[in-house]
């Protein structure tokens, strides 16, 4: 995982949670990086969209391991 993630609180509105999403992935690389060091952004690229199928590998790993949240 090169960044963390950005999220919005699920019980949000969806219209304000739509307004985040466009506004993030609209980010072009080089505003990214202006503001990398709020988003945490390194190196400067665009934004992708993710759910929880893009990490389930992670979440697979996880479970072999017998690893749970204590682990972390």
């Amino acid at each position: 995982m090169p960044n963390d993630p950005i999220t919005v609180r699920g019980d949000h509105d969806e219209a304000f949670k739509k307004a985040v999403r466009d506004a993030l992935l609209n980010l072009p690389a080089d505003k990214v990086g202006e503001i990398g060091a709020l988003l945490d952004v390194d190196p400067p690229a665009p934004l992708v969209p993710v759910d929880k199928n893009t990490y389930q590998p992670l979440f697979d790993l996880a479970e072999t391991l017998k690893l749970t949240e204590k682990d972390v």
